[in-house]
């Protein structure tokens, strides 16, 4: 073929112009030779350029292709099978993202926000060893879902009882779901604003609820918490919700008890035991004290001469006369100060005359001067307590007779001997002996202590 007829046929004239009839499309032959042919026996020209592609890493998506400045023989590349087309392949992919065989790239939901390095390879279809690589950058791009954590008032806890909340995170959401709780990409994490927590509550961090201990007195507390998402940690919000803690209508029933306690001896005067013995909070014992639960004990009306203890005893004067005393007194929950209930006891003291003491020492010297000295006269063994009170009981150990020691630390008698222990009252409360101490009446006036029967 010659030279002219090789142009005519690709719609040139012979002047080597582009003919009118293939401008126009009319020609039926209009074949336009590459101007660039390559070398014969030579590979064409394959080159991938670097290119940057753009997806919201929220909602993820895949990005156009990566391919669009790459080049065989300076024509852009077609992905294909045919001649003269390139295939791809990776050569270094993120994690959570694909390359596609079209040369775009699939990004999962909720990829963080950040520029992500993907290598990969072209190579010509005809000549498979002609190929080219290059990195493109996915840029995962800020598109921060709405995340809200909306303030709430819970419905009220028994504060007797105690209970757990539903869960304050109920109502929050993130891009208008409800959110999750946990570790994974789309779900959000759960922290604490306030700390501690008012009153002993707890903000449970894996569901959200707040669980509310027993005895919380009644009212309002702000528990301010914060939710974060996991994918990305710089998106939080912060709630500020209301736990409602009641006593209404399940007030614990408060009871102080009436009763008559053993008869003092007015003469020596002495200690009761407690009047609050039979008080109950809720059926159970009371316990005095300051902490939740317990109960605060008051006097309502002392007769002269009485004294109404902390722990619930009341301590009669020596020189009191006969008769029958009331003693008014109020025990209050500690957890909620309008619950409490009133009582009135009656003690009543004797009139027994006084014999003559078994024993007097002088308190102010020697071991008595000390608490928790002790030393045995006329076979009783007498001991300052730590608070300063007096003991008296019988010396020898009723197992075989070795005088006994007071204990400070246990407040009571102990026997070397064989290891027997006696109350402060001289009760038996470990063996081998198995009956007690008799027990003595002190009487203490200046710094002369009597030992009474």
């Amino acid at each position: 073929m010659t030279r002219k007829e090789f142009f005519a046929r690709a719609g040139y004239g012979a002047a080597g112009v582009l003919l009118p009839s293939c401008i126009a499309g009319l020609a039926t032959s209009c074949t336009i030779p590459n101007p660039n042919p390559p070398t014969p026996g030579a590979l064409s020209l394959i080159k991938a350029l670097p290119s940057t592609v753009t997806i919201g890493g929220r909602l993820g998506g895949t990005t156009t292709p990566l391919t669009v400045n790459d080049t065989l023989n300076g024509a852009p590349v077609i992905i294909g099978t045919g001649a003269g087309e390139v295939f791809l392949t990776s050569v270094t992919v993120p994690k959570g993202m694909t390359l596609n065989t079209d040369g775009t790239v699939t990004v999962v939901a909720n990829t963080a926000v950040g520029n992500y390095n993907v290598a990969y390879k072209i190579t010509e279809v005809t000549n498979p060893t002609n190929s080219a690589i290059t990195t493109a950058i996915v840029v995962v791009s800020l598109s921060l879902p709405v995340i809200k954590a909306v303030s709430e008032t819970t419905t009220a806890i028994n504060g007797t009882t105690g209970g757990t909340t539903t869960s304050l995170t109920a109502n929050d959401t993130l891009n208008g779901i409800p959110v999750v709780i946990g570790t994974a990409a789309g779900q959000v994490k759960l922290t604490a604003v306030t700390s501690p927590l008012p009153a002993g509550l707890t903000l449970n961090l894996n569901n959200g609820t707040v669980t509310v201990p027993p005895n919380t007195a009644a009212g309002a507390y702000s528990v301010s918490y914060k939710i974060t998402e996991v994918t990305n940690p710089t998106n939080s919000s912060i709630a500020i919700s209301t736990i409602i803690v009641t006593v209404a209508g399940s007030l614990p029933v408060i009871n102080a008890v009436s009763e008559t306690t053993a008869a003092i001896n007015g003469t020596t005067g002495g200690t009761t035991t407690s009047l609050t013995a039979n008080d109950t909070l809720n059926g159970v014992a009371v316990v005095i004290g300051s902490a939740a639960g317990q109960v605060k004990l008051t006097s309502v009306t002392i007769p002269t001469g009485f004294t109404l203890n902390s722990n619930g005893t009341v301590t009669v004067a020596a020189n009191t006369a006969a008769g029958n005393y009331n003693v008014t007194y109020k025990i209050t929950e500690i957890t909620n100060p309008t619950n409490s209930s009133t009582a009135t006891s009656i003690i009543p003291v004797t009139a027994t005359p006084i014999t003559a003491p078994l024993a007097t020492v002088d308190v102010s010297t020697g071991s008595l001067a000390t608490n928790g000295g002790y030393l045995v006269v006329k076979g009783i063994i007498i001991a300052r307590t730590i608070t300063g009170g007096f003991l008296a009981v019988s010396a020898a150990c009723t197992h075989q007779g070795t005088n006994v020691k007071y204990v400070l630390v246990n407040n009571n008698f102990h026997c070397p001997n064989h290891g027997a222990e006696f109350s402060s009252t001289g009760v038996v409360t470990k063996g081998p002996a198995t009956t007690n101490l008799t027990q003595y009446t002190t009487v203490l006036t200046g710094t002369s202590l009597s030992v009474y029967p």
